[in-house]
């Protein structure tokens, strides 16, 4: 894909481009400030390891005098027929209408892919991004809370829980089981592309996860419920990636230790603070996290352009 505007040439990513691409990240960051500037290893890890995405069709970049000064990344999820858009202007070219070349290149890529929506993510004190959006068509169609909580504020868990049930780590050769119950636990939810064990894999094989970090509670054989940790080594902070109980045990209290079994993983490894995300719209999530001592540190809404049948 070429599109030539003044200096700016749009096309796709191609292998020789990392260098560029990791170049822009990071004079962003300078700027920014945003915390989201990954290292090289990371940066390569996304772009060559990820099932179902490949970086020269579903990565498109602009350049100008042979310099990379703006990216979108497309993670098409086949099962909910979405594109997730994720991009990045470099501060000096911010204004002059990359953002809607870029998605002019989306567009065309669509139409190859059977797409019904496109999502993207912009933070609340981001009212440029926000501004930009709106003005391309996009609207506003959910709110995720971003929280945050002292580690050891937190009670830990016991291992036993009575009724039957128990708490373990996941171990090598699970990832099937977690994709099933990630499924099972989150079907039908705003957002959720179904994972398949290969998705699993290749998140708990990053370096900042393992299948270790997902605690997991049992009744008898059957997964019921679980947390999956993930966390940056030399970081404070740790994360709650996702929490999920099946919904034949909910209202049962494994939701909390659950979560307080992941909170006392990431205080073994060292981490002060642990974050999450919460859908606004899910209310006994929401009462989970507030009574166990998180609070809202910020907010990440999500735009939508639905595009037309064809």
């Amino acid at each position: 894909m070429l599109l030539q505007r003044k200096n700016y040439l749009l096309r796709n990513y191609r292998t020789s481009d990392f260098g560029n691409l990791f170049k822009l990240y990071r004079e962003a960051e300078i700027s920014d400030l945003s915390g989201a500037f990954p290292a090289s290893a990371q940066l390569q890890e996304r772009l060559e390891r990820r099932p179902h995405f490949n970086p020269q069709e579903d990565i498109l970049v602009i350049e100008e005098r042979g310099k990379i000064v703006a990216f979108m990344e497309m993670a098409r999820e086949k099962y909910i027929k979405r594109l997730v858009l994720s991009c990045l202007v470099h501060p000096l070219h911010r204004g002059t209408g990359l953002a809607s070349m870029l998605l002019d290149g989306v567009f065309n890529r669509a139409k190859d892919l059977e797409v019904q929506h496109i999502h993207v993510q912009a933070a609340r004190h981001n009212l440029a991004a926000q501004k930009v959006l709106r003005r391309l068509g996009f609207y506003h169609v959910r709110t995720f809370l971003e929280l945050r909580a002292e580690a050891n504020w937190i009670p830990p868990a016991r291992s036993s829980m009575g009724q039957g049930y128990c708490l373990r780590n996941l171990r090598y050769g699970e990832e099937a089981l977690l994709a099933h119950l990630q499924n099972s636990c989150f079907k039908g939810s705003w957002g959720f592309n179904p994972n398949t064990p290969e998705d699993i894999y290749y998140a708990t094989s990053l370096k900042n996860c393992s299948i270790h970090d997902v605690v997991a509670v049992f009744r008898g054989k059957q997964a019921v419920a679980y947390c999956w940790n993930v966390y940056e080594p030399g970081d404070a902070r740790g994360r709650i990636h996702m929490l999920g109980v099946l919904p034949s045990h909910r209202g049962k209290g494994i939701a909390s230790r659950v979560l307080r079994a992941g909170v006392s993983l990431l205080c073994r490894r060292g981490k002060k603070v642990v974050e999450l995300t919460s859908d606004l719209n899910n209310i006994p999530a929401s009462r989970l996290y507030f009574s166990a001592g998180f609070r809202t540190w910020s907010e990440t809404l999500w735009y939508e352009i639905s595009l037309p049948p064809e």
